[in-house]
């Protein structure tokens, strides 16, 4: 459920620092720039980027069950924990390279169409090329509490698993002392 609200939150700040200006004593509310937050095949690009890593590495299950983690208290195991944790690191390293890439490209063509042009079309032309960046770090700021939650769990687990508090270490420890005994 935190989860939830921190998603409805990064959201509506996102919106309001999109359509809003604010300046001393008024606040000015422009939808229509939303529109510049739109780039659908930029969108495509980068989901196909975080998509292709999750499948080469085959761990689309386990970024699965790491997202669905933060809406159910069902526990991870140790294993689950490291394997989601690891997909949410690929799908966050995948959108950000693949966002500098896609913004490199899209600001070496633009400077290739410029050709001594002038220089008043070049809004949208550097719009779509940021949002290569926006979109992977908005992805990110997205992924954020689930990276922690996951490190946090593995941590956990790790130091019970030390202690000999697991369940696993639990069920072993009498047959240990069986034949230590």
């Amino acid at each position: 459920m935190r989860y939830l609200l921190y998603l409805l939150g990064c959201f509506a700040l996102a919106i309001l620092g999109t359509v809003a200006e604010f300046s001393f004593g008024s606040v000015t509310i422009a939808p229509y720039r939303l529109l510049g937050l739109f780039d659908l095949p930029t969108l495509v690009y980068l989901l196909a980027a975080c998509a292709l890593v999750l499948f080469a590495t085959r761990s689309l299950q386990a970024f699965g069950r790491a997202l669905l983690s933060m809406f159910r208290s069902a526990p991870l195991t140790g294993g689950q924990c490291r394997e989601g944790l690891s997909a949410v690191k690929g799908v966050a390293a995948a959108s950000l390279l693949a966002g500098g890439v896609g913004f490199c490209a899209n600001i070496v063509g633009m400077l290739w169409s410029l050709d001594g042009a002038d220089l008043s079309g070049l809004g949208i032309p550097i719009n779509v090329a940021c949002l290569n960046l926006c979109y992977p770090l908005f992805l990110c700021l997205l992924l954020l509490p689930v990276w922690v939650s996951l490190e946090r769990r593995s941590r956990v687990q790790a130091r019970e698993t030390r202690e000999g508090k697991g369940w696993q270490t639990a069920l072993l420890r009498p047959i240990d002392q069986h034949k230590a005994g």
